[in-house]
């Protein structure tokens, strides 16, 4: 396998805005998410994502994108629409000159594809707050996702970090085919939200605060961790399921964290490794 930088792009003041990189194969070198999720904090107090685990899944949602398809509130647009517009075009997107004789769905709407049927996953997140999506890595195993093609998703809570500012949670997006349990797609999402903008949150983590002072916070809500510094692996062929809760397949690797033998031995860690 090989990776590609994509490059940093940064503001006239010289900030980054921008980092990625794109890879091939499965023995590529760490992609520029597998880097950034080791640079950052794990979620402590949190109060927005409170009810959150890492290892908690999703039931199977049936997805579609047809050309002409309207994606939803979430989406107000179609991939007719996108095409008019895209900076980047191919006849790939629209006609059967492919190989695989059929058009395939351009990189910029598998996101739409995967996440315009969020609101069926049913995790409990306070709000109102404002959110917004971070980092996001796409995966393609064996082939392209077809336009006009039905397929199924799940997703994992893979990670959960945060700042001073913000409460994030890293979700994985497993895609198969209607009727197939092997995984042919994924996205790892960072979705970030900001801690002033949900109105009940100065009060509410002062209510945390003083619940982990008297000992009263329960163990799995708030894992005490020293340390902050982690690894995140991916496993393989995660097996499709219809319930929450499935066996993580996620291992981590943390410093002084008295906590994370505990959370393995919930969570049921695997170690098997990531095509």
């Amino acid at each position: 396998g090989s990776r590609k930088d994509l490059g940093d792009e940064a503001g006239r003041d010289g900030t980054e805005v921008l980092k990625g990189t794109a890879s091939v194969g499965p023995q590529a070198p760490p992609t520029a998410l597998d880097i950034r999720l080791n640079e950052l904090g794990l979620l402590e107090q949190p109060v927005i994502l409170r009810d959150l685990r890492v290892g908690q899944r999703t039931r199977g949602v049936k997805i579609r994108m047809d050309a002409n398809q309207h994606m939803g509130a979430l989406y107000r647009f179609s991939l007719n629409d996108k095409l008019a517009k895209i900076t980047e075009p191919s006849s790939w997107y629209s006609g059967a000159d492919t190989p695989w004789k059929r058009a395939i769905t351009p990189f910029e709407m598998i996101s739409a594809l995967l996440q315009y049927v969020a609101r069926q996953d049913g995790l409990d997140i306070r709000g109102p707050a404002v959110g917004l999506f971070a980092y996001q890595e796409i995966r393609l195993i064996k082939r392209p996702l077809f336009v006009g093609e039905d397929y199924e998703i799940e997703r994992e809570i893979v990670a959960l970090t945060g700042s001073r500012w913000t409460e994030s949670y890293w979700t994985r997006t497993f895609v198969y085919h209607r009727s197939g349990s092997e995984v042919i797609a994924s996205m790892l999402l960072n979705q970030t939200t900001l801690k002033e903008s949900y109105a009940r949150d100065a009060e509410e983590h002062a209510q945390t605060v003083r619940r982990d002072r008297l000992g009263k916070w329960p163990a799995h809500a708030m894992p005490q961790r020293e340390g902050k510094s982690f690894q995140l692996f991916h496993s393989g062929d995660c097996p499709k399921g219809s319930g929450q809760n499935h066996p993580s397949q996620i291992r981590f690797v943390a410093t002084r964290a008295r906590s994370i033998a505990r959370d393995a031995s919930r969570a049921k860690i695997s170690s098997r490794t990531w095509p």
